[in-house]
């Protein structure tokens, strides 16, 4: 997974989503702990409900076409660069090579 979701964005994602406006503040994740995996969580909010149990936000994070396209323009990226300083290796070389001659 390319990134982390974070309390801000479980806060705008449930505004759009869920029309619902929830205060990041509310959203009881770990400080500098964001959610780093694909996968299915529980997400505890301050609030209860009338019984007096804590409300809990049910995050999935899926792997979308977006996540695959991102990640294979990162892969053509870094073998772009790979091949760059390959050939910046190879042409150094041969200018050492002929400087020597």
């Amino acid at each position: 997974m390319l990134g982390e979701v974070t309390a801000n964005h479980l806060a705008a994602l449930t505004a759009q989503q869920l029309r619902v406006d929830l205060s990041p503040e509310l959203i009881m994740m770990q400080k500098g702990n964001p959610i780093k995996q694909f996968g299915s969580y529980k997400v505890p909010l301050n609030l209860k409900n009338d019984q007096g149990e804590q409300l809990e936000l049910e995050v999935m994070v899926r792997k979308t076409y977006r996540s695959d396209r991102v990640r294979q323009h990162a892969q053509r990226l870094f073998v772009l660069q790979q091949q760059q300083q390959s050939a910046g290796q190879q042409s150094a070389g041969q200018q050492s090579a002929g400087q020597q001659a």
